[in-house]
């Protein structure tokens, strides 16, 4: 029968310790990619429309709820019967109704929405010029456009909702503009936007340094902006490895092949290189163990760390049990976060 891993059997001789944790059953390196990269943003932001930094921007489209101001001249006789004392000229503040139609007097609705508001103009000097012919004339403007609001939250100076300018606003106007940039607790590299069902991920850091032109990103409402605070936490790397301790989690994160490295393992030839195993609590009930080989880990995709994740470089055999019972403690005392 195959030894017993030593992190296994010590966890299972600490089961009847009322302050030992209870563990989840043993899972390999698949479950710890899929486990790793469940709730990673699926697509980058490079794909995202842009605003242009100095050109005109795209005129504003009507919809539900703008407010149009509207001014018809026409002929005296005409408007007698529409307008109070026979009016000249017509003065009306209409809405944008839900099915897109503005009201009107004489011509009734006009359908304007998708329209600028010089297309709509347009549309409604032709619904009056089929009234009366070339003797109308008509002006409108934009008394009050629409509530479109996106929301910033996280590590920001002013979270909450920000309302986006007729013409259209960019993601640098919302975070640094409306919201007062990022606080000195953020995560600038770990940002998120949240559009319909999708997740973009949000590299702040690179865009400040002139990397990437990601400030220019066009917001639509209902957009949702995230920047996590920075995780300021350890992982614990023990075993068969030169320096075993802690090691804190940088602002870009940790993986598993950077700890090793950091902690000058694992050591050759008394590391058992094909059984590595990672201990997550995380928020879980029952913590998880992770194993897999070096050979494995390798191969695949960097595998990030978490606060408190333990890292096990076990040795080939049980040969020498009071060194790995000493680097054991922490598996069951308490890692800060």
């Amino acid at each position: 029968m195959k030894p017993l891993c030593p992190l296994l059997a010590l966890a299972l001789l600490a089961a009847g310790c009322s302050t030992a944790p209870r563990y989840q059953t043993e899972r390999g390196l698949p479950d710890l990619l899929a486990q790793t990269t469940a709730s990673a943003p699926a697509q980058s932001a490079n794909t995202l429309p842009r605003l242009p930094a100095s050109a005109p921007r795209p005129a504003y489209r009507l919809g539900a709820g703008d407010e149009l101001a509207v001014t018809v001249w026409g002929p005296r006789e005409v408007w007698q019967d529409v307008v109070p004392q026979g009016g000249n000229p017509s003065r009306s503040q209409v809405t944008v109704q839900d099915d897109g139609a503005i009201v009107l007097p004489l011509v009734r609705r006009v359908a304007v929405a998708g329209l600028t508001v010089t297309e709509a103009l347009q549309r409604i000097g032709e619904a009056y010029r089929g009234v009366a012919g070339a003797r109308f004339q008509v002006d409108a403007a934009l008394a009050r456009a629409r509530p479109q609001t996106v929301l910033v939250e996280g590590a920001v100076v002013r979270p909450g909702q920000v309302t986006l300018a007729p013409e259209g606003s960019t993601l640098g106007e919302a975070v640094v503009g409306a919201a007062g940039g990022l606080t000195e607790a953020a995560n600038p590299a770990r940002g998120v936007l949240f559009r319909g069902g999708d997740q973009y991920a949000l590299d702040w850091d690179t865009a400040q340094q002139g990397g990437s032109d990601l400030h220019r990103v066009a917001l639509q409402p209902a957009d949702r902006i995230y920047f996590p605070p920075r995780r300021v936490g350890v992982v614990y790397v023990f075993g068969e490895v030169s320096n075993p301790g802690l090691y804190p989690i940088p602002t870009q994160g940790l993986t598993v092949l950077q700890a090793l490295a950091q902690a000058k393992g694992p050591l050759v030839p008394q590391a058992d290189q094909r059984a590595l195993v990672l201990l997550r609590a995380g928020d879980a009930a029952e913590p998880a163990i992770y194993r897999f080989s070096l050979e494995e880990a390798l191969a695949a995709p960097e595998i990030a760390l978490l606060p408190g994740d333990r890292l096990f470089v076990p040795a080939t055999g049980l040969t020498d049990w009071e060194r790995t019972l000493r680097q054991a403690v922490p598996i069951f005392g308490v890692i800060p976060r």
